[in-house]
């Protein structure tokens, strides 16, 4: 229960941090209004940068904005990266997007509290 209170704490720290901080706090706040942390909790795989942009019903054709946006969010730390291999194709190796601590409290199903309201209240 230690280990798990403290991980909390350190997923509630990040989270003040980055509402303090204006670049960082201005992308958190557009990606919980696209509602990306509830698109990569409903994907049962690590979440890959094709699929994200179908989920958000953006043409293909700013497909490379998004790259941006989330590579910003994984430097940030609210996202994450992981290899992601297609059965298919071997050879095709691609990123997809998890969770780290603090934006599993910005997801709707979560048994922690959902901070995702007190962000958008703060970032206006």
């Amino acid at each position: 229960m230690g280990e798990e209170a403290g991980e909390m704490f350190e997923a509630q720290s990040h989270l003040y941090r980055q509402i303090c901080s204006p670049m960082y706090s201005m992308a958190l706040k557009s990606a919980v209004e696209l509602g990306i942390p509830d698109i990569i909790h409903n994907h049962p795989h690590p979440t890959t940068l094709p699929q994200l942009v179908y989920a958000l019903h953006i043409p293909h054709s700013k497909t490379n904005y998004v790259r941006r946006f989330m590579r910003l969010l994984v430097h940030s730390g609210f996202f994450s990266v992981t290899k992601v291999h297609d059965l298919e194709e071997e050879e095709e190796e691609e990123e997809g997007y998890i969770f780290t601590p603090s934006s599993r409290l910005l997801k709707d199903d979560n048994p922690n509290p959902n901070l995702s309201p007190l962000l958008l209240i703060f970032i206006q």
